[in-house]
């Protein structure tokens, strides 16, 4: 395989600018539903998380306009992904910009503030991207952290309808370095039976 460097087909940070705005389309017809199904307010009714919740009470006060900016922009991700396989066969990124999140960093009944949905979507700004796209990708484990032992995922993505490409690069890295011998340190390996 030959790497090249090229830049990554979207902005990641309108990406996270955008999502909420394009998401709050779905959530408003939800939470309507949801207030006419149970009586109450959508906060109230017990069938969302917190966050959840409070992420459609938020998403009323997004304007039409907003709505249709987002929705413009997230169409346009698939034009952005084609154009950057005119020039690669595969791109290679990071799954998330940081280290694993902790399993203590998110509650669901958490509040939703557009700072906090703003710092949740920054881990998405790989994956994210692509999923709208339509792109085929996977994520696996290349490397393994030096101070946790944790798995550092590659995310691969393959130009539209080539799937077939992930699956011969997945059986390449497995011959290349199979992957029984490393478990992350939390898994089921050491569990005590």
């Amino acid at each position: 395989h030959t790497v090249v460097e090229v830049a990554w087909p979207a902005d990641s940070e309108a990406f996270a600018a955008q999502w909420p705005a394009y998401f709050a389309t779905h959530m408003v017809p939800l939470k309507n539903h949801i207030e006419a199904l149970t009586g109450m307010p959508v906060a109230d009714a017990g069938l969302l998380t917190g966050f959840q919740a409070s992420f459609a009470e938020y998403a009323a006060s997004i304007s039409s306009d907003e709505s249709a900016r987002a929705a413009a922009f997230i169409e346009a991700l698939p034009g952005l992904f084609a154009a950057a396989f005119s020039e690669v066969d595969m791109i290679l990124s990071p799954v998330m910009p940081s280290a694993g999140a902790r399993a203590d960093s998110f509650h669901p009944d958490e509040v939703f503030s557009p700072d906090r949905m703003s710092a949740l979507l920054g881990n998405l700004k790989f994956t994210g991207p692509v999923n709208f796209a339509g792109n085929p990708a996977m994520s696996v484990p290349l490397t393994w952290g030096a101070s946790d032992g944790l798995p550092i995922g590659s995310h691969f993505v393959a130009p539209l309808g080539n799937d077939r490409a992930l699956y011969e690069l997945a059986y390449e890295l497995e011959e290349a370095r199979p992957p029984k011998d490393y478990w992350a340190p939390y898994s089921v390996k050491y569990i005590p039976v």
